[in-house]
């Protein structure tokens, strides 16, 4: 199991980082960063697991995983994972509107890094990378070898913790990463962690299958990753999500079964 763990955490660094290492090049060399490069550095969890699982386990295992990751999943986890972070931007939306005024909707889901594309094409194109690229490899495949190993809620801790590292290059080349303060970065590291701890017990839920969590993924970061987006709004959702996971850890046990 080390192995394949070993194994899996080496060709998502080296495919990731590749990627951003070159935006971090072409930054230093033209002063601007490549959007593709970026958003293919998703993938490398994505392309991890699935050689991984090919080279160590072969054709038939892999046929296997596939089934398990993106096979059919109840209908209620699937919806569960695209109005939660509707509801958690709507209550942003709320507190701007009583603390600073009504506000102005338009262009707050446009970032530098997309295409001038409408709402649904930018959704989904944060599903397709984001969403599909990273819970393949976190939730799909470490997160199940790493709970054969301990229990669920330190293997959400641990990939909490590789979650946040896999990220470092991102802070050599994005503006938007480089601009947080000390006090953001620790702001967001929490985020992260209670967000580990909420993908695993979701795909928990849907007995190993990830869609939920691709879902709930690229639907909470085109929530939150506008340009144009009021700071407070993803401060909102993230508060409210990190007050459910702590409702969460109260309800279920240390491997997310209900308590009775």
């Amino acid at each position: 199991m080390a192995r394949r763990i070993s194994l899996f955490l080496v060709l998502t660094f080296s495919l990731s980082w590749s990627c951003w290492g070159l935006n971090i090049w072409l930054v230093r060399s033209t002063g601007v960063s490549s959007s593709a490069l970026h958003f293919a550095g998703a993938f490398g969890p994505f392309v991890a697991a699935w050689l991984t699982t090919i080279w160590l386990d072969g054709w038939s295992a892999f046929q296997v995983f596939l089934r398990r990751l993106y096979g059919r999943v109840a209908t209620r986890w699937m919806l569960f994972a695209v109005l939660l972070p509707v509801v958690l931007f709507g209550c942003g939306m709320m507190v701007i509107t009583i603390f600073v005024g009504t506000p102005d909707v338009p262009g707050w889901f446009a970032n530098d890094k997309l295409p001038a594309w409408s709402p649904v094409w930018l959704w989904l194109l944060w599903v397709a990378t984001y969403g599909l690229g990273e819970e393949s490899g976190w939730r799909g495949y470490l997160f199940p070898a790493l709970s054969k190993r301990m229990a669920v809620r330190p293997s959400t801790v641990v990939i909490a913790f590789v979650w946040a590292f896999w990220h470092v290059p991102v802070f050599l080349y994005d503006p938007d990463f480089q601009a947080m303060s000390g006090f953001m970065v620790m702001g967001w590291g929490i985020g992260l962690l209670f967000g580990s701890f909420f993908l695993g017990w979701l795909t928990v839920q849907a007995e190993g299958n990830i869609w939920p969590a691709i879902i709930f993924h690229g639907t909470f970061d085109f929530f939150s990753a506008g340009d144009a987006l009021p700071d407070l709004v993803p401060v909102v959702s993230s508060a409210l999500l990190i007050g459910l996971v702590l409702v969460l850890a109260r309800r279920y046990d240390s491997q997310f079964l209900k308590v009775r």
